[in-house]
């Protein structure tokens, strides 16, 4: 019975939790689709802010320029420790090339090398031109959402990305512990259970030996059928009036005609 009642609430907790996560996911879906492209909007602005105003504020052109103030913003992240990861590619010869990134509190902006293989992936899509989120795997195994957006000034991409194992983690340890405290407190139920049932289901024992003494004294029984369902039930001493050993056979109408004369 405990063990039944502990897989219930597993799976209750399971399922619970993997609704939690589900929707968890989708926020954050959202989340890096605005975080993208509310980030291009603002470094295409001040792309054509510079291109305008600024060049002779850099040695390079104006992109320089921009590039710059982006660095500045992507180290301002860093010094927050969020999980999200913001990334920023160009095109290259063989494909793009990883322009800046920002860290995250995840740490896997280090698995990104400075050029990549051109891929259907979330750089290459943000270089086309294209607006979105996907789920993809890096060249370190890592799996993440990235959404991805074009930053048309500058000719580069820019991905917001989070891991899913960042997302996953939180719902996996409250499985785990909501799961062990149900654990404990059901078996916490269980012996508070017994300890109060004990000494009722004591008692009921001893007054079912006593009656099964007293008929075995008076040399009396009791029986009781179900005619619906043909269910019989023999007193011990039922047996023995009929010349059968205790519970010897299961009581039924066809075996108690079969103790009678013809």
């Amino acid at each position: 019975l405990t063990l039944s009642m502990v897989c219930v609430v597993i799976v209750v907790l399971a399922v619970t939790c993997t609704f939690l996560y589900r929707v968890s996911v989708d926020e954050q879906r959202q989340e890096l689709h605005l975080l993208a492209r509310s980030q291009a909007a603002l470094i295409d602005a001040v792309a054509r802010y510079d291109v305008q105003h600024s060049h002779s504020d850099h040695s390079g052109d104006a992109a320089a320029a921009t590039m710059i103030q982006v660095q500045d913003g992507f180290d301002a992240l860093d010094a927050l420790g969020t999980n999200e990861e913001l990334i920023i590619v160009s095109r290259s010869q063989n494909g793009f090339v990883v322009d800046m990134t920002s860290h995250g509190r995840d740490g896997h902006s280090q698995s990104h090398p400075s050029h990549l293989e051109m891929t259907d992936g979330p750089a290459h899509r943000a270089l086309r031109g294209l607006s979105g989120v996907m789920r993809y795997t890096d060249a370190g195994g890592h799996e993440f959402w990235a959404a991805y957006e074009p930053i048309p000034t500058l000719g580069k991409g820019i991905i917001a990305q989070t891991g899913i194992d960042v997302i996953r983690a939180p719902y996996v340890s409250a499985v785990f512990l909501s799961s062990v405290v149900a654990l404990f407190a059901i078996i916490g139920a269980v012996l508070v259970f017994r300890r109060v049932s004990s000494p009722l289901i004591n008692r009921l024992e001893l007054s079912v030996r006593g009656l099964a003494n007293a008929q075995r004294l008076a040399k009396v029984g009791n029986w009781e059928w179900n005619i619906k369902n043909g269910n019989l039930h023999w007193s011990d001493e039922i047996y023995r009036i009929f010349g059968q050993e205790p519970q010897s056979f299961a009581a039924t109408y066809e075996a108690f005609l079969e103790t009678i004369h013809p």
